[in-house]
């Protein structure tokens, strides 16, 4: 890859990164829970918090997932619990 092509390509990874981040806020914003079994749950901000195996954190952690996104705030700590959960993202 010459000198070019991987300014491009570190331009286009910035750009991806850039939108991805302006998808979450997005998102944040406009999150709804339907709770019709009105199940009392903590939102789970960071995987580090949550009750995983040590190596699901040491996954999670080397792929560089630190704070959860919205719809898995509040469906990671509801399944943990063994509920049924339908996630529409």
């Amino acid at each position: 890859m010459n000198k070019d092509q991987k300014r491009d390509q570190d331009r286009d990874t910035r750009v991806a990164n850039t939108l991805m981040i302006n998808d979450i806020k997005d998102a944040q914003q406009k999150v709804t829970v339907d709770n019709p079994a009105n199940l009392k749950y903590e939102k789970l901000m960071k995987f580090s918090d949550g009750d995983f195996p040590d190596y699901f954190k040491e996954i999670f952690q080397n792929f560089g997932f630190n704070n959860t996104t919205p719809i898995q705030q509040h469906c990671i700590p509801v399944a943990m619990e063994y509920n049924d959960v339908i996630g529409i993202a």
